[in-house]
C-alpha cells in the first residue's frame, strides 16, 4: 500500500495534485493548513481514499478532525498537524502522545521542515510543506505487513 502525505499546502495545490497523478498513491493524507485544499484535491480525484487533520489555520473548520489514529497494513500511526504539540519549539509532546497511544509512525506537518528520524521504536516524519516557499516536499510511504519504508520527495519541479 502507497500513502502519499502532503501538509501545509496553504491555497497552492498544483504540486499536491502533480504528485497525486505522478505517484498513483493508495491513501493520500493531509496533515492540514489548508482542509479546504485536502477538500478540493478530494474532489479532483473521486476514487481516491483520502484522510484529513485540521491545522492552526483552518479556522472555522471545528468538525474537522485534529488528530487520527489508524492501522494501515498492520502499522499503527498517529497523524496530526502539529501545532497542538508545539513541533516548533519540541518533540517531546508529539512524542509521548505517539508512545502511548502505541503508534509506530507519527506524521506532522506545521514547521515547513522536512524531518525523517526513528526514536525508540516510532518512526517521527514531518513532509515539509507542499504549498509555500522554495522547496516544496511531502512524503510518499510504502506500507506492507506491519513495516513502513518512508522517503521525502521534493515536487512541483
Amino acid at each position: 500500500m502507497q500513502l502519499a502525505v502532503f501538509s501545509d499546502t496553504h491555497g497552492n495545490i498544483g504540486p499536491m495534485c502533480a504528485a497525486i497523478r505522478a505517484w498513483n498513491p493508495d491513501i493520500v493524507l493531509h496533515l492540514g493548513d489548508y482542509v479546504r485544499d485536502a477538500q478540493t484535491v478530494r474532489e479532483r480525484f473521486p476514487g481516491l481514499d483520502f484522510r484529513h487533520v485540521r491545522g492552526n489555520c483552518d479556522v472555522g473548520m471545528k468538525d474537522e478532525p485534529e488528530k487520527l489514529f489508524l492501522n494501515l497494513e498492520g502499522v499503527e500511526l498517529f497523524a496530526t498537524h502539529g501545532h497542538l504539540y508545539d513541533v516548533k519549539w519540541g518533540l517531546d509532546s508529539i512524542r509521548n502522545t505517539a508512545y502511548f497511544a502505541g503508534a509506530r509512525l507519527c506524521l506532522f506537518g506545521h514547521t515547513h521542515q522536512r524531518l525523517y528520524f526513528e526514536m525508540g521504536g516510532i518512526t517521527f516524519l514531518n513532509p515539509g510543506t507542499a504549498g509555500q516557499g522554495c522547496e516544496l516536499s511531502a512524503a510518499l510511504i510504502t506500507l506492507e505487513n506491519g513495516t513502513a519504508a518512508c522517503r521525502i520527495q521534493r515536487i512541483g519541479e
